[in-house]
């Protein structure tokens, strides 16, 4: 069993180093804390698929431009 605790741990670790390594994004930093949601067994194929989605999505939209939409 993996503790959500230590996953959230590990893939700010991880992906801490891979930000600005891969991507370029020098300032980047995770905020304080994290959340987690579930999806019931009903929503996990669309969920699965909009996931898959996101690379797709972000070549028209980039991550940053859709965040200054909110």
């Amino acid at each position: 069993m993996y503790c959500l605790a230590d996953a959230s741990r590990d893939l700010k670790n991880t992906s801490s180093k891979w930000a600005p390594e891969t991507v370029g994004l020098k300032e980047f930093a995770w905020q304080t804390g994290y959340v987690a949601f579930s999806v019931s067994v009903t929503a996990r194929e669309l969920a699965q698929n909009d996931i898959a989605k996101q690379e797709e999505h972000h070549v028209t939209l980039s991550a940053r431009d859709e965040q200054n939409l909110e």
